[in-house]
């Protein structure tokens, strides 16, 4: 499982955008006007590019049991359509 998902990156879907928190991620959906908090701490990172795409990516420095929580917080935010693979 962690091969496949490794070289995954994840992007905001349309209507969503996100904030990095103390306690994790932020996650408005603003077609649905609903937050969505996320405790995930460290473990994913948000960036944007050049072309102010936010992408999410399970952060490298984390051990490997820690990295099984990110790869769960990642497959409820795809189920919830917050984001999308890249």
């Amino acid at each position: 499982m962690e091969n496949t998902i490794k070289n995954i990156s994840y992007s905001l879907s349309k209507w969503v955008r996100v904030r990095k928190e103390t306690f994790g991620l932020l996650f408005y959906n603003g077609k649905e006007a609903k937050l969505t908090f996320v405790k995930s701490g460290m473990l994913i990172d948000v960036s944007n590019d050049k072309d102010k795409i936010y992408r999410l990516n399970i952060n490298n420095e984390i051990k490997e049991k820690e990295k099984e929580k990110a790869h769960l917080f990642i497959k409820i935010l795809l189920k919830k359509g917050l984001i999308n693979e890249t």
